[in-house]
């Protein structure tokens, strides 16, 4: 058994080309020119040094020491690099010159010169095995991944037992994804080396690349088993964890990849990933901002804490981070969108717009972009501009139910029913299990009248969800317009026992109470309404509606003076409770409030009319005719010939008493 020079990684001689642990070379020194300083040893004396600012450096003056030796290490060996070109000039057949030369000159990435010379090696020494592997280590450094292969199974054929061999050829494999392949490789690798915690991570890693979680939990768990400080491989279990949805043990793993190495920002970001889908979203943040205290140049990380952020309705903050990744990537399509969310969320729809408008010139071939767009057009009232988006979206991806849905809602904004019908009709053809498509043609269907077909999609839509009160105070308020008022009932009913705080079931259910008059029960509707919700005016008036039906006129003046003292500028309030005071004999105070209705709106003919016949009980007779000659003009002019001809005969009566 020999030692790693670098970790101390105990290992067996003509076995192992590469120390499993570090990744150091090795292979023997080779021969060099007298009086020169060895490549190999160099390389390996920066290794070291690299080795010992990860695990002991603790002081900046250490640090400073130890890179100012990493510094010299490297201007001695491109000092070497000279030498090595000396030595091939001496003697061109020297491979192991060349090989040492490929070797700087992959130290200092000039892999094209490095190939060119581990190619010579090879060349006058065709079984030199480390060539082939160095220079299928430079090809994949420039990505020539067959290339690669091919070295390494030339390696492999030479020493059939080198772990490494197998693995690195297991890596390139990797590369361009041919993951059986290299799963087959590390295999072998392990085979010839059970102890190797790389090849057992990376070969996990290929299981995760074809779905096997299973097999790539379990590899990543060997090699922690060999290297408990083996923070990759807890962060890759944790994403095969994740892959199967196992939470808690997926952020275990990123916790303690974080605990071994606090400096790597993939973990925390990892970890924040983890926390976001479990809904812990300031965890979530926590993780991602300590992703970007480490590597604020990623535009992932600000999106992703933005993400959180817009979870919990933190919306400033979720901009500040869009925009920050925006800063760093302004070419992402998905950026500008989720800013652009966030605007609307905040109600801040023409910035909402610009953004969108950004992603779709970044990306035109993105529905939802188009939908998002559409959707704050129609919160400022641009429906055609919607409409345009939605139609965009839809040829985009015509098999997506909701941006049928949501363009027959901007066709329903502009009473154009017919468009709205079709379009739901299209959702409900794609997409039948959903509800709200068949409550919203019910709805469209309730605009032109045609109530049996509305009443058919809401029972539909309550067929599917049962539990969704509207659905059935949408079918009880079809069912009032149709005068089936027992079903109405029964339909608001069943909202309220659904939902027995919405006052406005059982307003609803009252006025249908009311139209069979059941008064008593159309007031306590009313009243429950009112206790829900005793800043609406309107319960409070038809509640008076109700007490003047059974008489109880002062029930009623006092209801319709809280309906007034709600909304002041409501005439017919006033015309209400005027009416209300004519029934009680107090006309004066009739006169007040038909005077106050006409103030607010002079062009209703009945508050003239009613008026009239106020000042007609006070024996005022030339104001009587004045309000019944400008009730009957007003009438004239609305074509209303009924009340015409009774406005008439009341004039006629008017001028026969004086």
């Amino acid at each position: 058994m020999a030692q790693c020079p670098v970790c101390g990684t105990e290992y067996t001689e003509e076995q192992v080309n590469f120390c499993t642990t570090c990744g150091w070379d090795l292979t023997p020194y080779p021969m060099t020119l007298a009086g020169q300083i060895p490549d190999a040893f160099l390389e390996k004396e920066k290794a070291k040094l690299a080795w010992a600012k990860q695990l002991w450096v603790k002081s900046q003056s250490q640090l400073s020491l130890i890179q100012e030796q990493i510094e010299e290490a490297e201007r001695d060996s491109l000092q070497s690099l000279v030498d090595y070109t000396q030595a091939i000039d001496l003697n061109p057949k020297d491979a192991k010159a060349y090989y040492n030369r490929g070797n700087v000159y992959r130290q200092i990435e000039d892999y094209e010169s490095a190939i060119a010379d581990y190619t010579q090696a090879i060349a006058i020494n065709p079984k030199y095995i480390t060539a082939y592997h160095n220079r299928g280590v430079a090809y994949r450094q420039i990505e020539d991944y067959e290339s690669a292969i091919a070295d390494y199974t030339q390696a492999i054929a030479i020493n059939p037992k080198s772990a490494t061999a197998y693995h690195n050829r297991g890596n390139a494999y990797s590369k361009i994804e041919d993951y059986q392949s290299a799963i087959t490789d590390y295999t072998q690798a392990i085979a010839i080396n059970p102890k190797y915690a790389t090849a057992y991570c990376d070969r996990g890693f290929a299981y995760s690349k074809i779905e096997d979680y299973q097999s790539a939990i379990a590899d990543f768990t060997q090699a922690i088993a060999i290297n408990p400080k083996y923070a990759t491989a807890y962060n890759n279990r944790g994403v095969a964890y994740h892959e199967i949805k196992e939470c808690q043990s997926e952020i275990a793993d990123y916790t303690q990849a974080i605990a071994i190495n606090s400096k790597n920002a993939t973990f925390y970001h990892n970890c924040g990933n983890a926390y976001y889908e479990i809904k812990e979203y300031q965890s979530a943040i926590a993780d991602y901002t300590q992703a970007i205290a480490i590597n604020s140049k990623n535009a992932t990380f600000y999106h992703n804490c933005g993400n959180a952020y817009y979870e919990i309705k933190e919306y400033q903050s979720a901009i500040a981070d869009y925009t920050q990744a925006i800063a760093i990537n302004s070419k992402n399509a998905t950026f500008y969108n989720d800013r652009g969310n966030a605007y609307y969320e905040i109600k801040e729809y023409q910035s909402a717009i610009a953004d969108y408008t950004q992603a779709i010139a970044i990306d035109p071939k993105n529905a939802t972009f188009y939908n998002d767009r559409g959707a704050a057009y129609r919160q400022i009232e641009e429906y055609q501009s919607a409409i345009v988006d939605y139609t965009q979206a839809i040829a985009i991806n015509p098999k997506n139910a909701t941006f049928y849905n949501k363009r027959g809602n901007a066709y329903y904004e502009i009473k154009e029913y017919q468009s709205a019908i079709a379009d739901y009709t299209q959702a409900i053809a794609i997409n039948p299990k959903n509800a709200t498509f068949f409550t919203n043609r019910g709805n469209a269907y309730r605009q032109i009248e045609e109530y049996q077909s509305a009443i058919v999609d809401y029972t539909q839509a309550i067929a599917i969800n049962p539990k969704n009160a509207t659905f059935f105070t949408n079918r009880g308020n079809a069912y009032y317009e149709i005068k089936e008022y027992q079903s109405a009932i029964a339909d608001y009913t069943q909202a309220i026992a659904i939902n027995p705080k919405d006052a406005f079931f059982y307003h609803n259910r009252g006025f249908a109470y009311h139209e069979i008059e059941e008064y008593q029960s159309a007031i306590a509707d009313y009243t429950q309404a009112i206790a829900i919700n005793p800043k609406d005016a309107f319960f409070y008036h038809n509640r008076g509606f109700a007490y003047h039906e059974i008489e109880e006129y002062q029930s009623v003046i006092a209801d319709y003076t809280q309906a007034i003292a709600i909304n002041p500028k409501n005439a017919n309030f006033y015309n209400a409770r005027g009416f209300a005071y004519h029934e009680i004999e107090e006309y004066q105070s009739a006169i007040a409030d038909y005077t106050q209705a006409i103030a607010i709106n002079p062009k209703n003919a009945n508050f003239y009319h009613n008026r009239g016949f106020a000042y007609h009980e006070i024996e005022k007779y030339q104001s009587a005719i004045a309000d019944a000659e400008q009730a009957a003009k007003l009438y004239q002019q609305q074509g209303n010939k009924e009340d015409y001809r009774e406005i008439q005969e009341f004039l006629k009566e008017l001028q026969s008493s004086q």
